[in-house]
């Protein structure tokens, strides 16, 4: 709801209607959760010294600052505390003005009122402001980002209609309602908030309360302000139409001959800024044009502070400090600052974003897809943003910087469970909000492969049990190579040769562990699983091997019941166990195959893994009791 107010607010360009703009930025910032200020190179605010939070997504409006007072306070301070009929007529021209463009780009304000109308000190103008509960036209639309005083969900008390369904339902006659209230209370000197003076509004006719009302400006505001919408004028057109008609009591000249708008200082108060192709810049709004046409020059003078300097000579001090400011929040994105400070001018419009496809459909996905995002700019400025999902199994960068971009949007399936997965991902950029829909559907692996069966499961259990039986055997004939042991059995009175010893173990079991890191981090894809257990696994390995002589006695010690099957080959039984070993963890990576009727694949492996162990054993002792000549 914020994103969406300040989207439809920076894109309202009037002279009358407050200037904002919305941007979103990604980045890294040091924030006080108390003031919200944002601080580098310190740990805690220095004001509050709270800890400072680190956030990584901003998003934020910036509107115009109006020091001037609102239409009830510049009516308070006239003599007989109420506006002049010329100056009304010329401002509510002004703001009438604004609300046709309000309503022609299908919004509604829904809370015109006199404190939502303030002026510019420079030039007096009048500005419509706060578009907290503006809605389009024909939702309810009962939200705020703020709180407004007296304003509800359908706009403040006194000013707007008092039909309960028309309330629920506004539509363009119900801002007509609360401009002629507000044009009302501000020739007559009374306020709508105060129950006593909203009976006597009401009730009485505006001449009653201020003899320099015309008739037919009465009669305007009475049509305003009647109950039934039907019988107020249908468009903000037909409002102003008959506003300007209006001529003041003792006057010739209608308030359309007396409408100004603001400006700023003549071009012959300040010197052009001069471009280094010749170009100059003699006002505001040519200096606009110039950032967009030579807009690799005009960013070095942004960031050179030349640009500041010479708005400040204009008279723009707003704009002057937000040149300031955007130097600072964007170090390194020259082209967005200066994309941020023309917004802030509220004399362009946002740039336009063509994206295709418009619809990301990744099809049928068994393996990780990929899917390219074409972003182009087919407005002004300077296309940049952030983008984001709540969707499972998308990957995309984070955020883009350009005016044509190609972003590699990928699904990942692994981990995901067979299914239609459908989402969205969310482009918040300098050109508004879009949402892009996807669509993908992931498949079982082995309809990949063609066929109604995969033999993974069989194949994880045959291939490391094989590994397992070779790091066991290794672990137990390689460090006793050298002695009469190699293949024999050891007791606890048996002295080995301790650096030999320790050192082969300790190898043996570095490879080993090192191998299991490496399966597991290329199982799960992941930097973090390997450089996170490297460092343990290293550790365990060490230790093993300074406990080497007493490994091995325990080892044999407790694999010694497994004589009948290896009879004196040692080696054999260490071969068996660690094979077991092996054939669990290939077990337990296709763990959920056991509650399906893929288990029959594991079965398989294992029988198969039992076969191959049996026929090794078999043939190494066959072979030892040959070079013996004694049965083994």
């Amino acid at each position: 709801r914020f994103r969406q107010e300040a989207v439809n607010l920076s894109q309202l360009r009037h002279p009358h209607i407050v200037s904002g703009y919305y941007q979103p930025h990604s980045g890294t910032w040091l924030v006080c959760p108390v003031c919200g200020k944002s601080f580098r190179g310190v740990k805690n605010c220095p004001q509050h010294g709270a800890e400072l939070l680190v956030l990584k997504q901003r998003h934020y409006l910036v509107m115009e600052l109006l020091r001037g007072p609102d239409l009830a306070q510049a009516a308070r301070a006239r003599t007989n505390r109420v506006l002049d009929v010329p100056t009304a007529l010329r401002w509510f021209a002004q703001i009438g003005d604004a609300l046709r463009l309000i309503h022609g780009r299908g919004l509604l304000h829904r809370d015109v009122k006199a404190e939502n109308v303030r002026l510019r000190e420079a030039d007096d103008d009048p500005v419509l402001l706060d578009f907290g509960i503006a809605t389009a036209l024909g939702e309810a639309g009962d939200f705020s980002t703020r709180v407004h005083r007296h304003t509800t969900g359908g706009g403040t008390a006194g000013y707007a209609p008092d039909n309960a369904h028309e309330r629920r339902f506004p539509d363009a006659r119900s801002d007509i309602h609360a401009l002629g209230m507000t044009l009302y209370s501000s020739l007559a000197g009374l306020d709508p908030l105060d129950d006593k003076d909203l009976i006597a509004l009401r009730t009485q006719k505006p001449r009653q309360f201020n003899a320099q009302i015309s008739p037919e400006l009465e009669t305007l505001i009475m049509r305003s302000i009647a109950h039934d919408a039907r019988h107020r004028p249908a468009n903000m057109d037909e409002w102003l139409y008959d506003l300007n008609a209006i001529r003041p009591v003792g006057s010739t000249a209608g308030a359309a001959t007396q409408t100004a708008t603001s400006s700023t200082r003549s071009d012959s108060v300040v010197a052009p800024f001069t471009f280094r192709s010749g170009a100059r810049a003699h006002n505001l709004e040519e200096l606009v044009a110039a950032l967009d046409r030579d807009r690799s020059e005009a960013k070095e003078y942004l960031y050179s502070g030349d640009l500041a300097q010479w708005l400040a000579r204009l008279g723009r001090m707003d704009l002057a400090q937000r040149a300031r400011e955007v130097v600072e929040e964007y170090p390194q994105q020259k082209f967005q600052g200066l994309e941020a400070l023309a917004q802030a001018t509220a004399l362009v419009p946002p740039p336009q974003i063509e994206v295709t496809p418009t619809i990301l459909d990744f099809g049928t996905v068994r393996e990780r897809k990929t899917v390219p995002l074409n972003l182009v700019n087919v407005g002004r400025g300077h296309l940049f943003g952030i983008l984001y999902s709540p969707t499972r199994g998308l990957e995309f960068p984070d955020k883009f910087d350009g005016n044509r971009q190609t972003i590699p949007v990928s699904f990942e399936p692994r981990g995901l469970a067979r299914g239609v997965y459908e989402g969205e991902i969310v482009l918040d950029t300098s050109a508004g909000v879009m949402r892009l829909p996807m669509r993908a559907q992931v498949a079982a692996f082995e309809r990949e492969r063609g066929a109604g069966t995969s033999y993974d499961g069989a194949v994880s259990v045959v291939s490391w049990g094989v590994l397992g039986m070779l790091a066991g055997y290794l672990l137990r004939a390689l460090p006793l190579s050298h002695t009469e042991n190699g293949q024999s059995w050891i007791t606890s009175s048996t002295r080995l040769e301790p650096l030999q010893t320790i050192s082969l173990f300790g190898l043996m079991m570095m490879l080993t562990t090192f191998s299991l890191v490496v399966a597991e981090a290329t199982r799960r894809r992941s930097w973090w699983v390997f450089f996170g257990a490297l460092l343990p696994a290293f550790g365990f390995a060490t230790l093993c091997g300074l406990l080497a002589q007493t490994l091995l006695q325990s080892g044999d010690a407790a694999l010694q019941p497994l004589t009948s099957v290896v009879g004196n080959w040692a080696s054999g039984a260490w071969m068996t166990a660690g094979g077991v070993v092996g054939a669990i963890y290939g077990t337990l990576r296709h763990a959920r195959n056991l509650w399906s009727l893929k288990i029959f694949e594991i079965v398989g492996g294992w029988t198969f893994f039992g076969g191959v162990l049996g026929a090794i054993i078999w043939l190494v002792r066959w072979l030892l009791s040959l070079s013996s000549g004694v049965p083994v």
